[in-house]
């Protein structure tokens, strides 16, 4: 399971799963992370990390190139004897691109929980990327039983959820965070995260594991928007004298009515 392919052009990498965290390349890692486009809060938070602390890290790595677009980081946690994940999202732009990519690696993540150390079944999102509390949000939609937290101002938030949500943010060491997650999805045109982490919860305790395992496959084959497909290629610069070669190799006399034809070639000759 150490190559997955979760299409965009992109595989995902189980590290800490089935690959050990300490062969990560930390300097390529950030590097990469930078030319994909990731904000510099997300990079910043990023390079202060021990990645050894996380239990396990999903890095999305193009096909082609092996350069890194996003990752996720997780650590597993418990109150109580109750377990839960921590995480957090690591991706760059476009921002459809990017949030596709977090539904993918969240989807990923929700269909391996069974195989996990006394399988956690809430997953707090501890983040600097709004897209990861978006994506929490609608995937709590899509998976029938599931539940968001917080919750929009007009709704109506059982007690047991936000109680949940609240003892594991105390946890994480940020209890009063939920306000600012709140905020920043009521804006569906936002793409900046404010100022510190964001908190939101996604609890999927009561929903029956065939059931879970079915949505999360749905939501991990979702099809993608056209902006998420692949990232653009670079530019790809032709020698003149490539073209050169190759038109000497034609017959002098049908030239002209060659290029009459390609009208388009002319370009490439300086017209």
């Amino acid at each position: 399971m150490g190559q997955i392919l979760v299409g965009m052009g992109l595989k995902l990498d189980d590290v800490g799963g089935d690959i050990q965290i300490g062969d990560l390349d930390r300097a390529r890692l950030l590097a990469d992370l930078r030319d994909a486009g990731v904000p510099e809060r997300q990079r910043n938070w990023l390079s202060l990390q021990q990645l050894e602390s996380f239990d396990r890290i999903l890095v999305a790595r193009d096909l082609r190139t092996g350069r890194i677009e996003g990752a996720m980081l997780v650590q597993h946690r418990s109150i109580d004897g109750t377990p839960f994940l921590a995480v957090e999202a690591i991706s760059g732009t476009p921002e459809a691109r990017g949030q596709a990519l977090v539904q993918r690696m969240l989807a990923w993540l929700l269909l391996r929980l069974d195989m996990m150390e006394q399988h956690p079944a809430t997953i707090l999102a501890c983040t600097r990327n709004l897209s990861l509390c978006r994506v929490l949000r609608d995937v709590a939609s899509g998976i029938g039983g599931a539940r968001f937290y917080p919750e929009r101002d007009d709704a109506t938030i059982p007690m047991p959820l936000a109680a949940a949500a609240h003892r594991m943010a105390r946890q994480v060491g940020h209890p009063h965070r939920f306000d600012a997650t709140r905020q920043a999805l009521r804006d569906p045109a936002a793409s900046a995260a404010p100022d510190g982490p964001m908190l939101a919860m996604l609890d999927v305790r009561t929903v029956p594991q065939a059931a879970l395992e079915d949505d999360a496959r749905r939501l991990f084959r979702a099809r993608l928007p056209r902006t998420a497909v692949r990232r653009a290629t670079e530019d790809v610069v032709v020698r003149a004298d490539a073209f050169k070669r190759r038109f000497d190799a034609i017959p002098a006399f049908a030239i002209p009515s060659g290029l009459q034809a390609m009208g388009s070639v002319y370009p490439i000759f300086g017209r």
